[in-house]
């Protein structure tokens, strides 16, 4: 598909201070949370090989928090888009 829907198939934007319940009650369960901070907006993307979330901060200020990811079995990164480098992040 081409055009401003192509990608979005498989992609979710979600508040990361989404409650569980109001998920619970739409059918779903939380696939990304972020402790101690409601400016941290995500956007999850799902390909074949890999899990990816991009997180961004809508405060003007930098925020410290604790990220819970919804998916098991796989080894956390921290992506650099100036750089292009990847570093591992304690799971």
């Amino acid at each position: 598909r081409r055009g401003a829907d192509a990608g979005r198939r498989n992609s979710v934007q979600t508040p990361a201070t989404a409650e569980p319940a109001q998920l619970s009650a739409l059918g779903e369960t939380p696939d990304f949370r972020a402790d101690s901070s409601d400016a941290i907006l995500f956007r999850h993307r799902r390909t074949p090989d890999a899990d990816i979330y991009f997180l961004t901060n809508r405060a003007k200020t930098p925020q410290r928090f604790t990220a819970h990811f919804g998916t098991a079995r796989r080894e956390p990164e921290r992506w650099n888009a100036v750089t292009g480098t990847a570093t591992p992040l304690a799971s």
